[in-house]
């Protein structure tokens, strides 16, 4: 399988990613949320603002973001990695972007995007890659097998999602 697919079945295969974010000061926070995804890779989820994770990225909004199958056997895992910046989905394009986010998971008439707006606890995040690598099989290292991880072009990779 190429790298490009293997990328594409392990975003399209799970619906949990992990965010690693980090305070202004470094301190670093990693948290587990449930994700959707579109056409131009961009990753979304919902997340309450006092969030841990929701107030590093108010001072810094940077992000790192795996992609993984949990329940894989030890030593088959696959991966997706992508570094990019956050922000909040803005109101003239949340309407949209709540329902696809909830159609992932046959949700999509649980909300609306004004259980997002104004006053609500929580927003609609929109990650958006600058980076992807894809879990490559393992390197021998003087008989020690080391994770490789292989770099992607963000391009092909729209592209070759859009094909699929």
């Amino acid at each position: 399988m190429n790298s490009l697919n293997q990328a594409i079945n392990i975003l399209s295969e799970n619906i949990y990613c992990s965010v690693a974010t980090a305070s202004k000061e470094g301190v670093p926070w990693n948290t587990p949320v449930f994700y959707s995804y579109d056409q131009h890779l961009n990753l979304y989820w919902a997340s309450a603002i006092d969030a841990v994770h929701s107030r590093f990225l108010r001072e810094n909004p940077l992000a790192f973001i795996v992609v993984f199958n949990s329940s894989a056997p030890a030593r088959c895992a696959t991966a997706v990695y992508l570094q990019g910046h956050v922000h909040i989905v803005s109101d003239d394009i949340l309407d949209n972007k709540v329902i696809q986010h909830f159609k992932r998971v046959n949700e999509d008439s649980l909300f609306t995007g004004d259980y997002y707006r104004g006053s609500s606890p929580e927003r609609l995040y929109a990650f958006t890659p600058e980076k992807v690598w894809v879990l490559g099989e393992p390197v021998d290292q003087g008989g020690h097998p080391v994770d490789a991880r292989t770099e992607l072009s963000l391009d092909a990779l729209r592209k070759y999602l859009n094909a699929s």
